[in-house]
């Protein structure tokens, strides 16, 4: 434990902060977790101190906690999906950010849960410039350089080009996400460079939001379509192919799209939900056929 007073100070903050979130992330990970020494509590004695230094358990912790662990936990956790909490955490990984792979993966999406948290999932590319994105990350992770490196126009031409999808299907037919993922790891030498954060960041928000904004309209799409086949006196769908019924009633099909309005925000190339939504979409088109404008 640090010795100095501000240190000491700041110390106590941080653990106040992050302590209980490690307690419910561990419980989240279940077995996986390091267990917790019994000299480190949750809530600080009559000294004001823990009885335990708990870093080396958190840090036990980050070590072991998968990048899809962490992403399922925070979304969840009223405790740790909040700015505060997030700050401390980034704050964390960026000391971490050199460590592993993994580590860089958990820095990148506790970046984009912070824009989200601080700026909501529905912003548009033009209303998020990297001005903004910069003044809400760099107390958090560093400075921007200026003037920009080079292949920030290759990243600012792909955040453009989401402007353009109209269909949750165009993200993965032009391989956007890999695209970016391409490129940084084309110019990726300091893990914890602050222009690569930050200018990634924004891309990886904008993904997300994207992805959020095409996967309610393929929704409401689907729906409109199943209303248009019911007025045509249809009330039934092969739907084996996406898991379903080969004769699947039409009714049962708008409390399934009413579950997914709200996507997962997992990675969605390997999310069963999303592979279905498109399959589903695919069998309305088809058998609405060219008629339906």
């Amino acid at each position: 434990m640090p010795t100095d007073g501000l240190a000491t100070q700041r110390f106590k903050l941080a653990n106040h902060v992050l302590l209980p979130i490690y307690v419910e992330l561990a419980q989240a990970m279940g077995p996986s977790a390091p267990a917790r020494p019994k000299g480190i509590v949750e809530h600080e004695g009559d000294h004001g101190e823990h009885v335990v230094d708990p870093e080396e358990w958190l840090a036990a912790i980050d070590s072991v906690v998968t990048p899809s662990q962490l992403r399922q936990f925070i979304q969840k956790s009223r405790i740790a999906n909040r700015k505060d909490s997030l700050e401390w955490l980034i704050k964390r990984y960026v000391k971490r950010a050199g460590v592993s792979q993994p580590d860089l993966d958990k820095l990148d999406f506790l970046l984009v849960q912070y824009l989200s948290t601080c700026h909501g999932d529905k912003a548009e590319a033009n209303d998020f410039p990297l001005e903004k994105v910069a003044a809400l990350l760099e107390p958090l992770v560093g400075s921007l350089a200026k003037p920009l490196p080079p292949w920030s126009v290759k990243l600012n031409d792909l955040a453009d080009e989401m402007k353009a999808y109209e269909h949750l299907q165009d993200m993965t037919k032009h391989e956007l996400v890999d695209r970016g993922r391409k490129l940084k790891s084309s110019i990726r030498r300091q893990p914890n460079d602050p222009t690569i954060l930050i200018t990634f960041a924004r891309f990886n928000y904008l993904v997300r939001a994207t992805f959020v904004l095409l996967w309610q309209a393929d929704v409401w799409w689907i729906e409109e379509g199943l209303k248009f086949l019911e007025s045509r006196g249809e009330y039934f769908l092969d739907c084996a192919s996406v898991g379903f019924s080969p004769i699947q009633p039409i009714t049962e099909l708008y409390a399934t799209l009413t579950k997914w309005k709200n996507p997962s925000l997992a990675d969605y190339a390997l999310d069963s939900t999303y592979r279905q939504l498109q399959g589903l979409r695919h069998i309305v088109d088809t058998a609405m056929g060219p008629v339906y404008e």
